[in-house]
């Protein structure tokens, strides 16, 4: 059994620390053993966030790509790279000196690598190739001709969705329902603006945008063809499923927000819920309607019940979406069970009850069934101020060790 000499738990007062030592990563001196962690969400600001104390560790052959240094302690290998890894001074700036769309994985002991290979595995293993695999190049334009509709998936406030064949292999084709003719030339602009960011976004997890079809009457967009249906819907028909399923579509759900937050500029999602999350054949979670969805309503934001608090005043956050994310696991775990998020509270009420008496969806049906760990997680993400809400790179990190677990 490891002994940290010289440390004391400050809840029990063990002194030394014996196995594992936990440290709260906002405060200077406090430690917690291995029991007293499991409570430190009470017995602690339940905003900070506590890491293994692994300061002295060595990573053997394995050097700083930021400073040229042995790496003691957390290592930060990037999993998009085949080789850079960073020490946890480095990691800090990590998105001025590296690529800010790649993702960090922490590995705390030189034993964890193995399990970090496994989840890169598991990233790029292989799936069952699809039917008919969508396009592999695109185009800004596409001639109506070569587009053929098909039936019906789905209408919303502002698109009807069709599943269509675009060059022999399937695709979805959303149709907008308001005319170009209607559109002033600003507005035009606007959206050749929001395709083009679309254009370049390339992530596993995030729904990939093959074209845009224009005639002088509607507009329509093609992207890949997601044969589940968005979450929403799959929730409604699908018995809910083992707990290692979950956690993969929380965990890809965080791999494409912290996608599209680390981009520069960042791309932040207006309306991210079950109904904007689509599920591929292979049971993948991809985001959809990110962006676009300001197109449909001329721009105007709407409110919605997975708002964050910071939503209805004068400083809009970065985090808003950590915060719609926590809401939109909530949903996974409850898996349908207890509807949507606020479901209950009018919508006129939404402000006063989730801004000021910060009103958040109960937990209490959950506590039996998933780890504790995981709801507090879950809390931390919907917390009412964004500087106590987790990165989501942190999210991933997090998920990541349920992955691992499994």
């Amino acid at each position: 059994m490891e002994y940290h000499v010289g440390v004391s738990c400050d809840r029990c007062g063990q002194q030394p620390i014996r196995g594992p030592r936990y440290k709260c990563g906002d405060c200077p001196n406090y430690d917690l053993c291995g029991n007293c962690k499991e409570y430190s969400s009470h017995i602690h600001n339940s905003r900070h966030i506590f890491y293994s104390a692994l300061e002295n560790i060595l990573h053997p052959g394995v050097t700083c790509d930021g400073c040229n240094r042995k790496i003691f302690g957390p290592r930060y290998k990037c999993i998009d790279c085949p080789d850079y890894d960073l020490c946890v001074k480095c990691e800090a700036s990590s998105s001025k000196t590296h690529d800010p769309r790649h993702i960090f994985c922490k590995i705390n002991h030189p034993k964890d690598i193995e399990g970090f290979r496994a989840h890169l595995l598991s990233r790029k293993e292989p799936r069952a190739p699809s039917p008919v695999p969508p396009p592999k190049s695109f185009q800004i334009d596409i001639d109506p001709k070569q587009l053929h509709f098909g039936k019906l998936l789905g209408r919303g406030g502002f698109k009807d969705c069709y599943a269509g064949v675009y060059l022999n292999q399937p695709v979805a084709i959303s149709v907008f329902l308001f005319k170009l003719t209607e559109l002033s030339k600003h507005e035009l602009d606007e959206i050749k603006g929001e395709i083009q960011v679309l254009k370049q976004l390339r992530h596993d997890n995030i729904v990939h945008f093959i074209g845009v079809c224009t005639n002088p009457n509607d507009i329509s967009i093609v992207t890949e063809l997601c044969e589940n249906g968005d979450l929403h819907r799959y929730m409604s028909k699908v018995q809910r499923p083992n707990f290692h399923r979950l956690v993969k579509f929380m965990h890809d759900i965080s791999l494409g927000v912290a996608y599209l937050h680390t981009r520069r500029p960042s791309i932040i999602h207006r309306d991210l819920k079950p109904m904007n999350i689509l599920i591929s054949f292979d049971l993948r979670c991809k985001i959809n309607d990110f962006g676009i969805a300001c197109i449909g309503s001329r721009g105007n934001t709407t409110m919605h019940s997975n708002c964050a608090p910071e939503f209805w005043s004068n400083n809009p956050s970065y985090n808003e979406k950590v915060y719609a994310c926590g809401l939109t696991f909530w949903e996974i775990l409850s898996w349908g069970e207890f509807g949507h998020p606020y479901q209950d509270i009018p919508h006129h009420a939404l402000v006063q009850k989730v801004r000021d008496q910060n009103v958040r969806p109960r937990l209490t049906h959950l506590v039996p069934r998933y780890p504790k760990n995981l709801l507090t997680l879950m809390e931390e993400m919907w917390q009412k101020e964004p500087s106590w809400r987790p990165s989501m790179s942190q999210v991933v990190e997090r998920l990541t060790f349920w992955i691992r677990e499994q």
